[in-house]
């Protein structure tokens, strides 16, 4: 016998190893035959599928199709959800407390509609942060030389040129405020110094013939050294130096020739420029003119060196009249 031909004999027949061992077949006799006959035969497996949504199994005769889960018939065929049940009281009415009142109805909806407002906000708040994110790292990009894209990935010249000239107009409007803010400092320190402005609170912007540049010099009682004299240079006047460095630190200081009366109005009213700046070109000349009236000069003019007075007096009056002219529209 070959070795094909012997596993064949062990596996390839019924009652062979595959199938299991074979159990020995009983006896037969005339006692079993008889017990034979009065048995009723069990009926037959039905092989054949008669309804196409059952599947290929096998039912007895005359048994409704179910389908056994862990040994537990379930009519499919005819199983249905069961109908909701209200349990009732005594008087056959639907139980108190089943039903939701209108009043606990309102409650909860209001609930749900704040909840909802609440979410619609934070998503809000959140894309803003996004948008804010994204708008800083595209200047940030701009700002290194970069140039923006496209959802397409194409180079975006347009939006690009605009994020530069918003920073170059941002850089504009720092550089005004520093100078502005720069040049309040100062007139606060030489206030301070030299205590302008503190007994006439509101002169009027008018300057009369008895200003202080009609009035004949007195000399004071006090002496002064000439460490506590105030110079030209110490008064912060209404014009930008020209001359300075990278760090916009001045080179040359103010000097006479430098009140004129285009770099004047440019000086005051340019700040008015920025973005934000709710100041009016009126309230600025006013509070100027304010500023700068002979009368509160006249405690700077006192305590300015004797050498450079006549310096200061003369600016001071080439700024009120540039004030004045800006007052007039002339």
């Amino acid at each position: 016998m070959t070795k094909g031909n012997a596993a064949s004999e062990l596996f390839g027949k019924p009652g062979s190893l595959l199938f299991g061992t074979p159990k020995p077949k009983p006896a037969i006799t005339a006692g079993s035959i008889a017990a034979t006959a009065t048995i009723t035969p069990a009926p037959t497996a039905n092989l054949v599928n008669t309804s196409s949504s059952l599947g290929y199994f096998a039912f007895p005769q005359g048994s409704s199709p179910s389908y056994l889960v862990f040994g537990v018939g379930v009519n499919y065929a005819s199983s249905r959800f069961p109908e909701p049940r209200i349990t009732t009281g005594d008087a056959g009415t639907p139980r108190e407390g089943l039903e939701t009142k209108p009043d606990v109805q309102a409650q909860i909806d209001a609930d749900y509609e704040a909840h909802q407002q609440l979410l619609n906000k934070l998503h809000k708040e959140r894309l803003m942060r996004e948008a804010e994110e994204a708008r800083k790292g595209e200047e940030y990009w701009v700002s290194c030389g970069g140039v923006l894209r496209d959802e397409f990935g194409r180079r975006d010249m347009e939006r690009t040129k605009a994020i530069r000239e918003e920073l170059k107009l941002r850089e504009i409007e720092k550089r005004l405020m520093e100078m502005w803010e720069e040049h309040e400092r100062r007139w606060k320190r030489l206030v301070a110094r030299t205590g302008a402005g503190v007994k006439s609170n509101s002169p009027s912007p008018h300057i009369s013939s008895n200003s202080i540049f009609n009035q004949p010099e007195t000399t004071t009682t006090t002496e002064t050294t000439s460490t506590q004299y105030l110079t030209f240079h110490d008064i912060p006047w209404p014009v930008e130096p020209q001359d300075s460095d990278a760090q916009g630190n001045n080179i040359r200081p103010v000097t006479l020739q430098d009140l004129t009366r285009e770099r004047i109005e440019e000086f005051l009213l340019k700040p008015l420029t920025v973005r934000g700046c709710t100041i009016s070109r009126k309230e600025r000349i006013r509070s100027s003119l304010l500023r700068w009236h002979p009368d509160k000069m006249s405690a700077i003019i006192k305590q300015t060196d004797p050498q450079q007075k006549e310096d200061v007096m003369e600016g001071i009056h080439a700024v009120i009249r540039c004030l004045q002219r800006l007052n007039t529209g002339s």
